[in-house]
């Protein structure tokens, strides 16, 4: 297995989506360094979406306050009763907003539900009728509309001043600049989404990496739960990205994908499976790697005890001559010193 290495935020982010083989370098790092990994991932999706939310919002803004000051037809409102000079029935087709008016009839007048029902062409709307209103909206987890129905007498006494007519309305908007309103906009986005993308994902990774326990146990790969929980963390960049971009699509544009949610956790098992049989395939390929240098430790030793061997035998035979020619040489002396001794017959 490959030792730790030091990467910085960005170079995880491109092994985690496009350097599987190399899931194994995650394994070596702390736990501490995964979720900082993640809460740092986390906080830049978190950022990107309050900056668009706030963009969308901001021509959202513009548009209503175009609308209230050049179009929208003087009204009162007093004791919880509404009272506009003509009916409204609008339709936006940019953001699929329909807007409708009829201060003639109350919630509970059976009639008043033709008007509460013209809301359905769009995707959100408000009807607003002389005791009450019904907001209709949509989220992007369902195709099922939410309504809400609510009378303006549940309505805080401190907004009628500011309700009270289309003039004190237009004066209560000029005291908030658009640019503040996107500002704070944007900051509740980012610290509310925040918390919330970490607790929602941190979920998804506690899912993700139980799955990926069970499997590496199937694969014989016996790592940890702290070692999968990490593999895990870096599985979920790939779907975390792809949420991010269909949030952003889905707030410019509308668009929906039906079961995206399954889709984005599909994702991520698939990830997590995958890095760990290549782990699995480089532990295998390490350990034949292992092998051949064995094989080869051992065949090297070998030779080298065959080369010693050799050279021992020779070592020897070379003494043993030498110790044979000086045995020759000694009884050669031996011989001529018996043969220059004179015998009796000389004498």
């Amino acid at each position: 297995m490959e030792t730790e290495k030091k990467l910085n935020f960005f170079q995880r982010i491109f092994v985690a989506i496009f350097k599987l083989e190399d899931y194994g370098i995650f394994l070596f790092e702390k736990l501490s360094n995964a979720i900082k990994y993640f809460l740092l991932l986390i906080l830049l999706m978190t950022i990107v979406l309050g900056i668009v939310n706030g963009y969308k919002s901001y021509l959202m803004i513009t548009k209503a306050y175009d609308y209230i000051y050049n179009e929208l037809p003087d009204f009162k409102f007093e004791n919880g009763t509404l009272a506009f000079d003509k009916e409204v029935d609008a339709f936006d087709h940019d953001y699929n907003f329909a807007f409708v008016v009829n201060t003639n009839y109350n919630l509970d007048d059976k009639d008043s539900a033709t008007y509460i029902n013209k809301l359905s062409k769009g995707e959100q709307g408000i009807c607003l009728l002389q005791d009450g209103f019904t907001y209709r909206f949509s989220d992007t987890e369902s195709t099922d509309p939410n309504v809400i129905s609510m009378k303006y007498s549940n309505i805080s006494k401190e907004y009628e001043e500011v309700l009270s007519s289309k003039e004190t309305l237009t004066k209560y908007l000029d005291m908030y600049p658009i640019r503040n309103m996107v500002m704070t906009i944007v900051v509740l986005n980012i610290f509310m989404g925040y918390f919330a993308n970490v607790l929602s994902i941190l979920l998804d990774i506690v899912i993700i990496s139980m799955i990926g326990f069970i499997v590496s146990r199937f694969a014989r790969v016996l790592l940890n739960y702290r070692a999968v929980f990490i593999l895990a963390v870096y599985s979920m960049t790939l779907p975390i990205f792809v949420t991010l971009i269909y949030a952003i699509i889905n707030t410019l544009t509308g668009f929906k994908i039906m079961y995206f949610n399954l889709m984005y956790e599909l994702i991520g098992c698939v990830y997590i499976v995958a890095a760990i049989y290549m782990i699995k395939f480089d532990l295998i390929k390490q350990n034949e790697e292992l092998e051949k240098i064995i094989m080869v430790e051992n065949q090297i030793r070998k030779e080298k005890e065959e080369e010693e061997n050799r050279k021992a035998e020779e070592e020897l035979k070379r003494r043993e001559e030498q110790k044979k020619k000086e045995k020759e040489k000694k009884e050669n002396k031996e011989d001529e010193i018996d043969a220059g001794e004179p015998d009796g017959s000389e004498i």
